[in-house]
């Protein structure tokens, strides 16, 4: 879901599956994601703290399983965004 804030292109992004997956962001050369993910490896799995990662030059992010990432600082955005 695309979205304005702060006159910032920014979108949100969730992984429904219980899988890693990469995602090929069309027309996105760069830009940071702060994402939550369940971290398997935790006692606590529903509670790890968010983490920044960037998005490649050529738009691919990699989620976990069921992540929540919000995308701001997008490069290479062109096209109406609804307010």
């Amino acid at each position: 879901m695309a979205y304005l804030m702060d006159g910032q292109r920014r979108a949100l992004l969730i992984n429904k599956k219980a899988v890693r997956a990469t995602i090929r962001l069309e027309g996105i050369s760069g830009g940071v994601a702060s994402v939550v993910e369940v971290d398997e490896a935790s006692a606590e799995p529903g509670f790890a703290p968010p983490v920044a990662r960037v998005i490649s030059v050529g738009g691919e992010l990699s989620l976990g399983p069921f992540a929540v990432a919000v995308l701001s600082d997008l490069v290479g955005v062109s096209g109406p965004v609804d307010d």
